[in-house]
């Protein structure tokens, strides 16, 4: 699972579009492009430092997608957001599941839409289990990919003790 989680954050895609974008911010905006570079740096590191762990805290995993929408955000040149609604942020949880879900809104509904629409994430109780919710923008595009987001998501639930399920929902919540 370690393994994955950093080839989740090793995307080719959105790397190679980050990439693109500070070849163009070296030129246009240098000082931009020096903060990219220190964002990258970063998410690297904390990605790395979240593989290390079987799970990690709802606060850590929430500034690994914070830190990853924030690159997103300056290649963009527009805010992406995550609105949180939760009573726990000690929760422990499989590292990576929430930068999974985030990475394929943005790879699916497109980095614009989902700085239209901010992500919203609510941690409720339902019986003795824990839901996670995450809303996101919905993309207008067919699936692309081969699932390994959700494969990542699946097989991390379900490492954990007592198991977990992941149940992607119609109405944009998953």
């Amino acid at each position: 699972l370690a393994l994955q989680l950093l080839r989740r954050g090793m995307q080719p895609h959105w790397l190679m579009n980050t990439l693109t974008s500070l070849q163009e911010l070296i030129e246009q905006a240098p000082e931009r492009a020096s903060r990219l570079v220190e964002l990258l740096a970063e998410h690297f590191d904390r990605l790395r430092e979240s593989s290390q762990h079987p799970h990690i805290s709802l606060a850590d995993e929430l500034a690994l997608c914070r830190s990853h929408l924030q690159t997103v955000s300056l290649a963009l040149g527009q805010r992406i957001a995550i609105e949180v609604d939760a009573d726990d942020l000690m929760l422990p949880v499989p590292p990576g599941v929430l930068h999974a879900q985030i990475e394929n809104a943005l790879t699916h509904a497109g980095a614009a839409a989902c700085a239209a629409r901010p992500f919203r994430l609510r941690v409720y109780r339902d019986g003795q289990a824990r839901v996670l919710e995450v809303r996101a923008a919905r993309g207008t595009a067919g699936h692309r990919g081969q699932g390994t987001g959700t494969r990542y998501i699946e097989a991390s639930l379900a490492a954990r003790p007592g198991g977990g399920r992941y149940a992607p929902a119609a109405d944009g919540a998953v």
